[in-house]
């Protein structure tokens, strides 16, 4: 019996030409004030190896999002990883759709780590975003997602 190899790390930092600077930075490469105020205390958690559970969306989304999130809601994710887990803490079903098989199973072990078993993360290429969202029944789902890098497949917006 054959075993495949396990894919591929993808790149991350300078040589990962999607990856933003920091959780800080937006998607034009700019961090705001709040991220230059915490910037220390992230650069002492990141050097002893701690880093935070928080989503890897700009704070101040995470703080509007966090004030209007409920218990009950339904969330369609696109993209998965940490945004998954704080997603799956704060509302009632969550289904994230990953087209990267290495974070794919990365995803999936900070999941079962945290025992969430509201969230299913599913295998799908990005092209294939946009019809599975179509075949969701109209008002089947509370928010919407979007948190995946450019693909050389598909632009953010063909993907929605």
């Amino acid at each position: 019996m054959s075993t495949s190899p396990a894919p591929e790390a993808p790149p991350r930092g300078p040589r990962d030409q999607g990856a933003r600077a920091s959780r800080h930075h937006t998607a034009r490469g700019l961090m705001g004030p709040a991220g230059w105020v915490r910037l220390p205390a992230a650069l002492v958690r990141a050097r002893f190896g701690s880093t935070p559970e928080r989503p890897w969306i700009v704070p101040q989304a995470i703080g509007w999002l966090g004030r209007r999130i409920r218990s009950d809601w339904r969330v369609v994710e696109l993209g998965s990883g940490r945004s998954t887990l704080w997603l799956g803490r704060h509302a009632g079903r969550v289904v994230a759709y990953e087209d990267n098989p290495w974070w794919l199973g990365r995803a999936r072990e900070m999941i079962a780590g945290a025992g969430l078993e509201n969230v299913e993360i599913c295998e799908r290429p990005i092209t294939a975003y946009a019809d599975e969202l179509a075949a969701l029944p109209d008002a089947s789902i509370d928010l919407l997602v979007i948190d995946f890098l450019e693909s050389p497949e598909a632009e953010r917006c063909d993907a929605v």
